[in-house]
């Protein structure tokens, strides 16, 4: 996709945060960016967190009632995040399948939470993954609302969130290595991501990484992406559609893409 986008004549700028979106007569004329780099368009296409579009660049003046309803109602639009702990392995396992959940013979608690399951994924397929003879792992732990809280709560202190981190890191190993002894000695955490790690890397709202889960009274949302007040921005990405991930960012893409087109009377090439 990249090669793709290149060969056509577009360009990527990396470490380009955009802070801000300078707005005139209902079209954005600018975005300016962390690295004070501007960037001036015919057409915007915002491919980020919805919350932070709205809320940071657009400040909270053009208001979307689909998404307000969400935002100010998380009890029946939850978004789930996760805990993610990548885990070195210094050898290659034979007996292990791509993901595997399995009991915890020894419980333990996150954020007052007791888990006694863990599912681990194993990347030993991706040989960019690890060195030759070793091996990547990594185990995720579902995370929801009041997990969030707790975490934005224990980030105020960073030595008490390092310390809950190294915490869960530990009792994450102990449980593999009782599940498969051979590895005893043989792991080693190398990184933990929580609701915090997704919210400050990603500007990721309250640390989601999929968009609103369904529920009896959440509805699921089909949004447009066109962003009332302005005429020349669009929001796309995985917000738009459903509880979100690839599928949907693709499809909202793609259509932001064919509605410029259709302004501009351009035919839409596959």
């Amino acid at each position: 996709m990249k090669e793709k986008f290149l060969a056509l004549g577009g360009k990527i700028e990396t470490n380009c945060e955009v802070l801000d979106l300078e707005i005139e007569d209902k079209e954005v004329k600018k975005a300016v960016c962390s690295n004070g780099k501007t960037f001036t368009a015919d057409y915007f296409i915002a491919a980020i967190d919805a919350n932070f579009f709205y809320e940071k660049l657009l400040k909270g003046k053009y208001p979307d009632p689909q998404f307000q309803k969400r935002f100010e109602n998380p009890e029946d639009y939850p978004v789930p995040s996760e805990l993610r702990i990548s885990i070195g392995y210094e050898g290659v396992p034979n007996n292990i399948p791509r993901t595997i959940r399995f009991p915890v013979s020894s419980p333990f608690k996150i954020n007052g939470n007791i888990i006694d399951r863990l599912q681990l994924t194993n990347y030993d397929y991706e040989p960019d993954f690890s060195p030759e003879g070793k091996t990547l792992f990594s185990v995720t732990i579902n995370q929801f609302n009041s997990d969030y809280d707790a975490w934005d709560e224990l980030y105020n202190n960073k030595g008490n969130y390092r310390k809950e981190k190294d915490r869960i890191g530990e009792e994450v190993v102990k449980a593999i290595e009782t599940r498969f002894p051979e590895m005893k000695g043989k792991l080693k955490v190398l990184d933990i991501a929580t609701p915090k790690t997704f919210e400050r890397y990603c500007n990721s709202y309250r640390g989601g990484i999929i968009a609103f889960s369904p529920t009896l009274k959440g509805k699921s949302m089909d949004h447009s992406g066109y962003v009332r007040g302005l005429k020349n921005i669009q929001l796309s990405g995985q917000w738009l559609q459903g509880t979100g991930g690839l599928p949907p960012a693709l499809i909202t893409g793609k259509a932001s893409i064919m509605r410029i087109c259709k302004k501009e009377k351009l035919e839409f090439v596959q």
